[in-house]
């Protein structure tokens, strides 16, 4: 699937492989949405071209608020620690 000209939101992306992961969106020609709760650490995600939002990834309540803001999203990537958290509960990839 192309990301060009497609919007993606990027939950946690402050951490070191939320940023390259970031970057490679970028790259690809995708509207990256990034959430973080640190508005200092999301700045270098501003610098390479993505819209920074704070929001914790981890509160159903702060993503529905920011989900009611934006107008459309073609993917949704969820924070990696999360995936794996709920991978190890559940016995099984997600």
């Amino acid at each position: 699937m192309s990301v060009t000209d497609r919007t993606v939101l990027l939950a946690g992306a402050t951490s070191p492989s939320g940023l390259a992961l970031a970057r490679a969106l970028v790259d690809a020609g995708a509207r990256v949405i990034a959430t973080g709760r640190s508005a200092e650490r999301l700045q270098s995600l501003r610098s390479i071209g993505a819209q920074v939002e704070v929001a914790d990834a981890t509160s159903l309540e702060a993503m529905t608020e920011l989900a009611s803001r934006l107008d459309t999203v073609d993917a949704v990537i969820p924070p990696v620690s999360y995936t794996h958290l709920r991978a190890h509960e559940t016995g099984r990839n997600l």
